[in-house]
Formats: C-alpha cells, structure tokens, sequence
C-alpha cells in the first residue's frame, strides 16, 4: 500500500507514504506511481479526491454501490456524466460499472 498525503506523520512506520502539497495534481501523483511501476490503482477517498480524478479523465473504471438506504446528511457522492456500461445487482443493492469515455485534458 502507497499512501499519497499532506501529512506524512499520519502514517509514519504504518505504509508506504509519498509526501505531497495540497497543490499536487492528479497527473503528478500518477507519474509518480508510473515510475515505480504501478499500473493498477484502487483509489480510496471523498467527493472532492473522486472529482479530481473525474474531471481531469485519468481514469479507467468506476464502480458505483447503490443501496435503499437514503442517508439525510453528509456529503453527496461524485456523479459520472454518462450511464453505467454495466449494472448488476445484488439483495438490497446495486452495482454500476463505468468506463471512461472522456479524453484526458
């Protein structure tokens, strides 16, 4: 596990961190994940980290979990401008998978 953060201290002797500046683009995070070599990425985190990775297209593959839950506060999800290529479904969810069709830039 890499862990790119602003707060290196955080994870200190717990995993691999990468020291960044709340400045840092998508696109140098993953230059530097190129140069050691790392080709897939599971990328974990909020709205605005999942928007980044949305709006500047450096992505491959999105699949989105929906649940009948409705939850009345916290922070609204990403939203994909496009349909889900594929959807399955599960008991009391569903699974939507979406594919990049936007060009980097």
């Amino acid at each position: 596990t890499i862990v790119f953060t602003c707060d290196q201290e955080k994870y200190s002797g717990k995993t691999n961190s990468v020291l960044i500046d709340h400045e840092s683009r998508i696109e140098d995070v993953l230059t530097e994940l190129y140069d050691l070599k790392i080709l897939s990425v599971f990328v974990e985190g909020g709205q605005q980290l999942h928007n980044s990775f949305i709006s500047s297209g450096c992505w491959d593959e999105a699949r989105v979990f929906r649940g009948d839950v409705k939850f009345e506060k916290g922070v609204p999800a990403p939203h994909i401008e496009q349909d889900p290529a594929e959807t399955l479904y599960f008991k009391d969810s569903e699974l939507n998978i979406f594919y990049n069709t936007m060009p980097i830039g």
